[in-house]
């Protein structure tokens, strides 16, 4: 998927301002604390607003290749999350099983001792210091994506363009100081548990700038980011990309008249059925306007009707989900598959090549320079 956007060349206006910015909000916060005699606090916001200044400088800056990549989990939300200063304390001492202290805004608590962890900073962004690294959590009521139209127009797969466009707002992690040389795994393993931590029901998908993969929320990837390992499996494809293909195509017409003609072959197939055989169809469902080719595992056949399970997540067919039963109409059927036992090689999935083939040159066209 294409990166959102790239930075300007050069010391950009964004830049200067995001810098000043930064200043502006920990240099009254460390001096009040310096009034107050909280001279320790006064310190590590300084300390956190200089790192965290250092950060926005060389984010917004033009990325040579030879730089260490941004090491960031994005969960992209349908709706703002609350978020406060307390309340992130306490999801981390649950991701991360770290005591962490707030820096207080107008004093009222003993020093903390040289080096103990701690959070300065509300929503949009709150510095996390845990003592061996320095973490940037944002919060952002916007949308990630800039233009997110354009971005999405760039994605081939229907069901992670849905995505890019319905988001409202973002929540990330992100590693501050991170060499180009350095392993990255601690530094994701960190951020994948306490992102587990963050996420609720208003996530839609979860997206890794440093590689510009996106994959769709479901309630498996908590325990996946909890367990912090493996980060490439969570954005393995779980489910068959949603292709656009043109209703006008003669190779996918062809695809479809074959499957029809053949489809007594199907019928034949799903009356010798086995235990552990698959048998599905691929057919047009309609809801709430919308229409969509999707597959359905086959439960029972009538002559002109087929039920059955959807056996993949729809993009927008209302509140229909994966598992729901369903009936279509034969009429409805654009393609089949079958096999009788695991071992078996599937057969049917006639528009599969083409949608494949369709896949491959739009994935082409997204990534062409320019």
């Amino acid at each position: 998927m294409p990166p959102a956007s790239a930075p300007a060349s050069g010391p950009s206006i964004k830049r200067i301002a995001a810098v000043v910015t930064v200043a502006a909000v920990t240099l009254p916060v460390a001096w009040s604390l310096k009034g107050s005699g909280h001279d320790l606090y006064g310190l590590m916001v300084l300390a956190a607003g200089a790192a965290g200044g250092r950060w926005v400088w060389r984010k917004l800056a033009p990325r040579p290749v030879s730089a260490a990549p941004m090491v960031s989990l994005v969960l992209l939300l349908r709706e703002p999350r609350y978020l406060e200063p307390v309340v992130l304390a306490e999801i981390i001492r649950s991701a991360w099983g770290l005591a962490i202290e707030v820096a207080p805004a107008d004093g009222g608590k003993d020093d903390a001792p040289a080096g103990k962890p701690f959070i300065v900073g509300n929503s949009p962004v709150f510095m996390v210091g845990t003592g061996e690294g320095m973490f940037v959590v944002h919060n952002h009521e916007r949308l990630y994506f800039d233009p997110a139209a354009e971005v999405a127009e760039k994605v081939p797969d229907l069901r992670l363009r849905k995505i890019i466009l319905d988001h409202r707002a973002w929540l990330s992690v992100d590693a501050m100081g991170v060499g180009p040389e350095e392993d990255v795994a601690p530094y994701y393993a960190r951020i994948s548990k306490l992102l587990a931590e963050l996420a609720n029901d208003a996530v839609l998908g979860l997206f890794q700038p440093a590689s510009s993969r996106l994959t769709p929320w479901d309630a498996t990837l908590v325990e996946r980011l909890r367990r912090g390992e493996n980060l490439g499996d969570l954005f393995q494809v779980q489910q068959a990309p949603v292709v656009q293909v043109s209703e006008d195509d003669p190779r996918m017409k062809a695809a479809v008249a074959e499957a029809k003609r053949r489809w007594p072959e199907f019928v034949a197939a799903f009356k010798a059925r086995q235990p552990g055989g698959n048998y599905a169809v691929k057919a047009a469902v309609t809801r709430d306007g919308n229409t969509e080719f999707i597959w359905i595992e086959v439960v029972g056949l009538e002559p002109e009707f087929i039920h059955g399970k959807l056996a993949n997540d729809p993009v927008d067919l209302g509140d229909l989900k994966i598992g729901d039963q369903v009936e279509v109409p034969l009429a409805a059927l654009n393609d089949w598959t079958f096999r009788h036992a695991e071992a078996d090689e599937p057969q049917g999935l006639f528009t599969v090549r083409i949608l494949s083939e369709t896949f491959s040159q739009q994935v082409n066209r997204a990534t062409e320079p320019g």
